[in-house]
């Protein structure tokens, strides 16, 4: 073995256990070598690129790699996801209607009573960052949730405007959390959507960061993977990707790890310092180990708020069920998706009004094929006899 290549193992295993001077100071011994070419060249400049929060610098050490190897995706990859503004936000087609839920129309809907009515909070649930917002950028990369319901858990930045992903498990039913960042500087965090299915929640705090951690590529993690999982305050925990031969649902991957740091939402690196997901509290037959959501789910319910924020103006989050309720934000007193009751109708008169309709699909035509009956329907059963009798069965 060469002692360059030496060199940049040792760097690079120097950068993991977290030494980043003195793994910086191996690679850049390593890449004095001439003879260090091609892929290896650039694997050195990107794991060089990891020791330095310096955004300029990154640039350089990521347009370097691409220059010792210019068809590495990696370096592709972080170097344009460095190159965008703080508030370039991708976003989607509008996603299809939420779901009926006919129980929220059989309990009485939807009107602010005729006195003095209660305005509920409309408007986009992310405010683009000002243009002052957008010169204080930091390095923020994992937080803490430290006041949930569940104790103290973690989380980290999955969008630069100020979006952290979380576990709902963490967040439980609240609105609001206080976010402590890695310089312990407290600010107030709003629950912007979540998904329990998957146990992921996304909370907005008004920091813009100037880059995310790298996430994994790969669709999958192989089994016996080495995994690493580091909490708000630099607790970690080791482990691997367990083999099993329960069928899981695809967003879950199982660990050997037989404890968390704190109530959940820590990311998950592999042996090459990649996010593959973040470990959750999620109950399994499995308890004796802890699970990850795989970091591709996370991005799908970060694709899905996007979506929404583009296809509807006005939402306000229904912390019942994680999803965001257009009705509320027309002045209905119900989520359209689950049927709770807004926490700010819950002590006040409630009528029912023509105008929320098209919110809650009342007076629909469909027809039980099954019964007949005209009640409608709650997850393809019809609510009288019970029976998958819808229009679409």
């Amino acid at each position: 073995m060469s002692s360059s290549i030496r060199s940049l193992q040792q760097g690079i295993a120097a950068i993991q256990a977290g030494h980043l001077s003195e793994g910086a100071r191996l690679i850049k011994i390593a890449l004095r070598d001439e003879m260090l070419t091609g892929s290896l060249r650039a694997t050195a400049y990107l794991w060089l690129a990891n020791t330095t929060e310096d955004h300029q610098q990154k640039i350089r050490y990521y347009t370097d790699a691409l220059t010792a190897d210019p068809g590495n995706e990696l370096a592709k990859q972080w170097l344009a996801e460095l190159m965008k503004p703080p508030a370039n936000i991708p976003l989607a087609q509008p996603p299809p209607p939420p779901t009926y839920d006919s129980q929220a129309s059989s309990s009485g809907v939807h009107r602010m009573p005729a006195t003095q009515p209660v305005k509920p909070v409309t408007g986009p649930l992310v405010p683009p960052p000002t243009a002052a917002e957008q010169q204080m950028t930091a390095s923020y990369h994992i937080v803490g949730i430290i006041d949930g319901p569940n104790g103290s858990g973690s989380g980290f930045f999955v969008a630069r405007n100020g979006i952290i992903a979380t576990t709902r498990y963490v967040v439980g039913g609240l609105e609001n959390v206080t976010v402590e960042l890695e310089t312990r500087r407290q600010l107030p965090g709003r629950i912007v959507r979540s998904f329990p299915d998957v146990d992921v929640a996304l909370v907005y705090i008004e920091q813009p960061v100037n880059d995310l951690l790298p996430i994994t590529p790969f669709p999958t993690i192989a089994d016996n993977a080495p995994l690493n999982g580091i909490a708000h305050g630099g607790l970690m925990v080791n482990g691997r990707k367990r083999e099993t031969s329960r069928a899981l649902a695809p967003q879950w991957f199982p660990t050997d790890i037989d404890r968390l740091p704190d109530a959940g939402g820590c990311p998950v690196f592999d042996e090459r310092h990649y996010v593959v997901g973040m470990l959750t509290h999620n109950d399994t037959n499995a308890a004796a180990y802890v699970h990850g959501v795989h970091i591709a789910a996370i991005t799908r319910c970060l694709d899905t708020f996007f979506q929404e924020m583009q296809a509807y103006r006005d939402r306000i989050y229904c912390h019942s069920c994680g999803s965001v309720s257009r009705a509320a934000a027309a002045g209905g007193f119900y989520c359209e998706t689950c049927g709770t009751t807004m926490p700010f109708a819950e002590n006040i008169r409630r009528v029912s009004t023509p105008q929320m309709a098209m919110f809650y699909q009342e007076n629909h035509p469909a027809v039980c094929k099954n019964c007949g009956a005209h009640v409608g329907f709650h997850k393809g059963l019809c609510l009288r006899c019970g029976v998958a009798g819808g229009p679409n069965r």
